[in-house]
């Protein structure tokens, strides 16, 4: 069964790195309408402007560690666009390196290999 993404309000998050850019450029192409969020904006506008005059998006700057940050910019893109049909969670969140070393060490009674 096919299914159309043309018209299709598709929010990504992590949007100008790697998979999320190359999601952008793939929906884009088959019509999808772009809330693309980044954690700096300017990387978010540049890439939404990068897309072509054809390609309904838009860029936002969002933090996705702060549930603020997310409700701020869905409830901006909902506005801009009307609707939000699809959300692609495509940002990485990386860890503080002390916990990273904490884990390193494994702590008595952890079960990680």
């Amino acid at each position: 069964m096919a299914y159309s993404l043309k018209n299709k309000v598709v929010v990504i998050t992590g949007s100008s790195g790697g998979l999320g850019a190359a999601a952008a450029q793939a929906l884009a192409k088959k019509g999808a309408r772009l809330a693309l969020f980044d954690l700096r904006e300017q990387d978010a506008t540049a890439q939404a402007k990068g897309l072509g005059a054809s390609v309904d998006a838009k860029g936002w700057g969002v933090d996705v560690c702060s549930l603020e940050s997310v409700a701020a910019a869905m409830a901006a893109a909902k506005k801009h666009f009307g609707r939000i049909d699809i959300v692609i969670a495509n940002a990485g969140i990386g860890l503080p390196c002390r916990v990273v070393i904490v884990w390193l060490r494994k702590p008595p009674g952890c079960c990680v290999h």
